[in-house]
């Protein structure tokens, strides 16, 4: 016997599946992050140090599943670096935070799942750091954790 449910019958939405890889070099991990996703029904998958390019779009959409989309912020100079969120695509999506840091880089989203039990969005912060002087990492950090909480209003 076969149980069905009506939308009626199915619960909201109480928490996420989030997580975060390091991937450093996405271009040669593109079906794994796809397999993690899929095999892991993980909701919002962040990832830092994807190594693209401005340009590059085949590695970060080749490694999203059908059933998500993505946000991507590329180093803009020299190699490295480079963050991205790959999350489920019936979200309701606003990216945060436009302004670049020298000391970091960073992707700011606000998130509202459709089934989800409040109105309130979730905000979803993918930063990585590189090595460099750690004052002024502290220093832009600290502002921009004070330009989030006046933004979102809470962290």
């Amino acid at each position: 016997m076969i149980k069905t449910f009506s939308a009626k019958q199915i619960p909201p939405k109480t928490q996420l599946t989030l997580a975060l890889l390091n991937i450093r070099s996405l271009s040669n991990k593109t079906a794994l992050v796809n397999e993690i996703i899929t095999d892991n029904l993980i909701d919002i998958m962040c990832l830092t140090e994807t190594w693209l390019k401005p340009d590059e779009y085949l590695p970060l959409n080749e490694s999203t599943p059908p059933s998500h989309l993505n946000y991507h912020v590329p180093r803009h100079t020299g190699r490295g670096g480079g963050v991205a969120t790959i999350y489920q695509s019936s979200f309701l999506t606003s990216p945060k935070l436009t302004h670049k840091f020298k000391s970091f880089e960073v992707l700011v989203l606000n998130f509202l799942p459709p089934d989800w039990k409040t109105n309130q969005p979730v905000t979803v912060v993918t930063l990585y750091r590189p090595l460099g002087p750690y004052t002024e990492f502290l220093e832009e950090f600290s502002d921009f954790l004070s330009t989030l909480t006046t933004q979102t209003g809470k962290i």
